[in-house]
Formats: C-alpha cells, sequence, structure tokens
C-alpha cells in the first residue's frame, strides 16, 4: 500500500479545509493534555482523571492531597492539596519513574487558585546509581517570583517577577522545567508565554544511594499560619528534550 504525503494529497491546495503533519497537533486536537510546550518525547502522562491517585503524598500533619472534582484543567477531577492553619505545613505528591535511555527531561505541572500564603516547589532527582542530582524551582507567592536553586550560587536565584495568579477563575498556569542530568545543568523555564534560558546554572548534589532512577514531585509549602488550598493537574514528564 503506497504511504507518505504525494503532491496530490498531504501538500495541494484545497478549496475547503486542509492538510496536517504534525502529529502533536493532531494529538492535541484528539484531546491530549500536551499542549503546552510539545517538544521532548513523552515518557508520563497523568489528567488524574483515575479514581487512584497513582502517586505518593508527603504531607505534613493535618494536611492532605486528594482526587478532587472543585476545578479541572482537562477531565472532570485534578489533585487538590490542603494545608492545616498552622506555619511551616505543606501538602505534596511525588512518584518514582525509570529512566530510558536519556538524563535531557523536562516535567510540567498545570497550577490553579494557589492560596495567598502557599508557595510552590518543583523537583526534579535524578540518581545514576552512584550519586544524585535535585532540580528545583521556587515560586515565592508573596513577591510573585521565581527562584532556581544554583549550586554556584550557593541560593535561589530570581528568574523573573511576575504579576500574581488569578484566583477564583478556574484558571490553570502551565509550568515546566527542563534539565540534564548529564551535565549537571538547567536548561529552560516556561510560565504562560515565555520561556527562561537557565543553562548557566547547575543542578546541585544530592546524598542518598540506590539504582538509577528519577523521582518527580511537587509541593506547596504555606507559611501563612491559615488554611492554604491549591490544585493542581495535567502532569507531563518528557524525555530527549532538545
Amino acid at each position: 500500500m503506497p504511504r507518505g504525503q504525494p503532491d496530490y494529497g498531504g501538500h495541494s491546495q484545497k478549496t475547503f479545509g486542509g492538510s496536517l503533519s504534525d502529529m502533536a497537533e493532531l494529538a492535541v486536537r484528539l484531546d491530549s493534555i500536551d499542549e503546552y510546550d510539545r517538544r521532548g518525547d513523552v515518557v508520563a502522562l497523568d489528567d488524574f482523571e483515575s479514581p487512584l491517585l497513582k502517586w505518593i503524598g508527603f504531607n505534613s500533619p493535618a494536611c492532605t492531597s486528594v482526587l478532587d472534582s472543585t476545578v479541572a484543567k482537562s477531565g472532570s477531577q485534578s489533585v487538590k492539596f490542603t494545608t492545616f492553619a498552622a506555619l511551616a505545613r505543606y501538602a505534596g505528591l511525588t512518584r518514582s519513574f525509570a529512566v530510558l535511555g536519556t538524563a535531557r527531561i523536562g516535567m510540567e505541572f498545570s497550577v490553579c487558585d494557589v492560596s495567598a500564603g502557599m508557595d510552590i516547589i518543583f523537583r526534579l532527582r535524578y540518581w545514576d546509581g552512584v550519586a544524585g542530582w535535585e532540580a528545583r524551582i521556587w515560586y515565592d507567592n508573596s513577591t510573585n517570583s521565581f527562584y532556581v536553586e544554583d549550586t554556584v550560587a550557593l541560593n535561589w536565584v530570581l528568574i523573573a517577577t511576575l504579576g500574581a495568579m488569578r484566583l477564583g477563575e478556574q484558571l490553570f498556569y502551565p509550568i515546566k522545567i527542563v534539565v540534564d542530568f548529564t551535565t549537571h545543568t538547567y536548561e529552560r523555564f516556561l510560565y504562560e508565554n515565555t520561556e527562561y534560558d537557565l543553562s548557566t546554572r547547575i543542578i546541585p548534589a544530592l546524598g542518598g544511594v540506590g539504582g538509577e532512577h528519577l523521582v518527580a514531585s511537587i509541593q506547596f509549602p504555606n507559611d501563612a499560619g491559615a488554611v492554604g488550598t491549591a490544585w493542581a493537574d495535567d502532569f507531563i514528564l518528557t524525555q530527549n528534550e532538545p
């Protein structure tokens, strides 16, 4: 059977409609959640529609991370994070993955209605069987600023200060980080419609041993001393990022 897109089909002009050769675009049109940044090869997707939460919750006492249908970016549910009314409380999720042939990794979450006293921390941890590294991005809700943790600076380094996230509108903000655990460097950070170059930033080393694996996590620390809530949806893990 002939295959491909001969001139009389895929590339010819049409009076009505058009042809589609971008498979990533086709996937989105068929309701894929990978719509924000389509680079990289997808390793794992989670739209949190399953009745089973396929993540491990790491929550301080009286704090929770559970499936919830109050708001959702796709489908009918997301994950709701609730923190108790006390300082230094947090709610989060973590999950481990096998590394498939490359250590150039991307991680994406979308977040919604993050309470004023709650920050966000994105983590990607990687162990190669001998040593480990931990990439971290921090959103400081009090200043509407994103920071990256850098080994050379030995501190949090400002990425950008932006407008406050809107609340109460079921508005999900996509956030993605890309790192290279082979060179132990960050690559880029994406938020809304802007991409930030982080290629000069070094990923801090991490203690511990074990077989080669990757750990993805999202955490919502609460420093306001009041009950805090936030939602997250549409997790995407990629490899072979350009």
